[in-house]
């Protein structure tokens, strides 16, 4: 830890004697490469204590001052709080789920005579700040970064980016009256390096983009899809095997020495069932649900498996090559009749396609999703294609248990959660399980950014139907809305 001087908190901050010294903890530095944007610098800064009860009045939760204090750079009461202490108190706001563009447009609304753009400029000086901390040796870059994201962004888009880089930067532990405050402390690469490593057009595409962007093209993705080398193996006549193994290619090694490491067979991944990294299409879904990984259950994975009909044994291997190359109709094959669980009650077995990959995945997503439809009375068929699910590991087991390290197949569902999220904004993804794995796996930039898009279970223990009881109205609506 390393001193770096002392500071007075005031605008609703507790002051103690003990808070009035600041630590940094350098964690290191990286350089640039290429097609990614990485950070020069990276510090951690924690601020002790503020009062949680200057965010609300009369039981609703305000920021500490009048919004325009925090927008308006002409009024007078936005030069009353220095710029830091404003950044913390719009961080803990959005944090709380505080809709900053609904009370800036409010304002602006109440005031016709503020030009929209004075707002914008303002928004776009805090981001600024926050990229360079206002240091002095690079007033250059501030200058020039602040034209070009006034020149490019309206208002709507300039809050959702500072959001964002609030987002990253701030995380706020509430302690009884009192909110601890961290704040990361990340700063861009000057300009003269970024129009070195891009050029000077693609600077100013990243510039508009949060700290972290990595750009990635859906060419580019599908290049690095190396889940496509596993559908030369799907023409076989056995969805279980002993001795065939449906493996990610880089992630051979590391899978055969965890499951020799298994603390029981249990925990194994069982690589003879073929491999799931997502079912339906993720490019095309309107509802992306995140999960941790696909259950093993003997009875259905291997045993219903190695007796169904040859005919749709290979309409499942075509199913899931389509699936694999991003070019799967929906979460389950289109049928013109439908999908019947009742058909497999009968002696004569499968009545379609859709039937044959339910029966091997033991109806249980048909399950939790078909509930939904009850409010939407949309045809069957095409109800599911709304949804695509993503595992967070693609290999079956019983039991789950983490790889000690993170695999390359999920260095590419990153890739693939990264595109979605910045290419596709009307996307909805839904956590059902492990949702403190998936921020860790996901960059800070990529995970912050889909905040609005995002819907977060905290029933993890039930089967991860998505109904009213298990999501909560507000989400559970969110999705019926969203996909009338």
């Amino acid at each position: 830890m390393y001193l770096i001087g002392r500071t007075q908190f005031y605008d609703r901050f507790s002051v103690r004697k003990s808070d009035t010294l600041l630590y940094i903890i350098c964690y290191g530095y990286s350089q640039l490469s290429p097609n990614i944007l990485y950070l020069c610098f990276y510090e951690h800064l924690t601020i002790k204590y503020m009062k949680l009860g200057s965010f609300y009045c009369g039981g609703e939760f305000l920021l500490p001052k009048h919004i325009k204090a925090y927008v308006d750079s002409f009024c007078h009461e936005y030069k009353e709080i220095s710029k830091e202490t404003k950044l913390i108190h719009l961080g803990f706001a959005v944090h709380q789920g505080y809709d900053l563009y609904e009370k800036v447009a409010s304002y602006l609304k109440d005031h016709s005579y503020i030009d929209e753009s004075e707002i914008t400029c303002t928004i776009c000086r805090y981001i600024v700040s926050l990229r360079y901390s206002e240091d002095k040796h690079f007033k250059d870059d501030i200058d020039v970064m602040h034209l070009i994201l006034c020149e490019q962004l309206n208002l709507r888009d300039a809050i959702e980016l500072l959001v964002v880089e609030l987002n990253l930067r701030f995380s706020y532990n509430i302690q009884g009256e009192e909110v601890e405050v961290t704040q990361h402390y990340m700063r861009w690469p000057s300009i003269k390096q970024l129009e070195k490593e891009y050029g000077e057009e693609k600077t100013k595409k990243i510039m508009v983009k949060p700290t972290g962007y990595k750009d990635i093209t859906e060419d580019e993705l599908k290049k690095k899809n190396l889940w496509t080398e596993l559908i030369k193996n799907y023409n076989q006549y056995d969805l279980y095997s002993e001795t065939k193994e449906h493996i990610y290619p880089e992630d051979y090694d590391i899978i055969k020495d965890f499951n020799g490491k298994a603390k029981g067979d249990d925990y194994k991944f069982v690589t003879g069932v073929p491999a799931e990294p997502w079912q339906g299409n993720p490019l095309d879904a309107k509802v992306i649900i995140l999960t941790l990984n696909p259950g093993y259950v003997e009875e259905c994975n291997k045993t219903k498996a190695l007796g169904l009909p040859p005919g749709y044994i290979e309409s499942i291997w075509d199913e899931k090559a389509r699936t694999l190359e991003f070019n799967a109709w929906g979460f389950l094959p289109y049928e013109s009749n439908g999908y019947s669980k009742k058909s497999m009650i009968q002696k004569d077995g499968v009545k379609s396609r859709a039937d044959a990959m339910n029966v091997i995945g033991d109806f249980y997503w048909y399950d939790c999703l078909r509930g939904l439809n009850k409010e939407l009375k949309q045809d069957e068929c095409r109800f599911f294609e709304n949804f695509a699910l993503i595992q967070y590991c693609a290999y079956t087991s019983k039991k789950f248990e983490e790889v000690p390290q993170i695999l390359p197949s999920q260095e590419f569902t990153k890739d693939l959660i990264r595109y979605i999220t910045y290419n596709k904004p009307d996307t909805l993804f839904v956590i059902m399980r492990g949702a403190k794995k998936w921020e860790k796996l996901l960059d800070r930039d990529v995970w912050c950014h889909m905040q609005p898009q995002l819907i977060i279970n905290k029933n993890y223990r039930a089967k991860q139907v998505l109904s009213e009881n298990m999501l909560g109205k507000d989400s559970y609506n969110r999705i019926i809305d969203h996909i009338k």
